[in-house]
């Protein structure tokens, strides 16, 4: 086959590892397997794709952050025991999505659920806010996903306490991994909270969501 102009190459816009990717040498193409480029270290790019505005470049992750513009220090939201567990909430009145190499938003602030592009992705997502209570002696709170699907999400989550004081904002700074099933894709997740013993006060609350492995790279 008679050497072609770089421009005149089909673009690969859903490549695999196994795929090749033309390499140009002067006046000679070769063919390298997407796989061997990015070991090797070399920049692969993809500049005349774009999602969301942003360029896409082969083997880039994503990151994104929503802030909640609702709850604050001084309209909170209050979470008492009857209640059970309660959405956490983010209404994404602050966001920033420049990084986000994606089809899709991780984020909706309509149905309040983290979403993930593909199945098989790996994320890490950090949620932070504050909290109070007027009795830290017995109070305590639950954070996790919520659990739709065959997967236990329910398990991603953590108990958390109060150690500075009756009625003093505690800072939360949590962080979480987990990987993406097709129910996940499908139908999202959202983020629970639950208080024990006492009422619990939530504000500012933050998430901030990166893809650390996506599974079509």
């Amino acid at each position: 086959m008679a050497n072609k102009k770089i421009t005149e190459l089909e673009l690969l816009v859903n490549p695999t590892m196994a795929d090749v990717f033309p390499v140009v040498n002067g006046n000679v193409t070769k063919k390298l397997p997407i796989g061997t480029l990015l070991q090797s270290g070399l920049p692969i790019s993809a500049s005349s794709v774009s999602v969301n505005g942003q360029p896409v470049v082969l083997g880039q992750l994503s990151w994104a952050r929503y802030d909640d513009t609702q709850y604050t220090t001084s309209s909170f939201l209050s979470v008492a025991v009857a209640d059970g567990e309660v959405t956490l909430p983010n209404n994404g009145g602050y966001s920033i999505t420049t990084h986000l190499h994606s089809d899709i938003q991780f984020y909706n602030s309509g149905s309040r659920r983290v979403y993930a592009e593909n199945e098989g992705d790996v994320y890490t997502m950090t949620v932070t806010f504050k909290a109070k209570t007027a009795n830290t002696n017995v109070a305590w709170m639950r954070i996790q996903f919520d659990s739709t699907g065959p997967t236990i999400y329910r398990r991603v989550g953590k108990d958390l306490f109060f150690g500075k004081g009756n009625d003093v904002w505690h800072d939360y700074h949590e962080v979480f991994q987990f990987y993406a099933d097709t129910d996940f894709v499908t139908s999202g997740n959202q983020w629970k909270i639950k208080a024990y013993e006492a009422t619990v006060d939530i504000s500012n609350v933050i998430y901030f969501i990166q893809r650390t492995q996506n599974h079509l790279i």
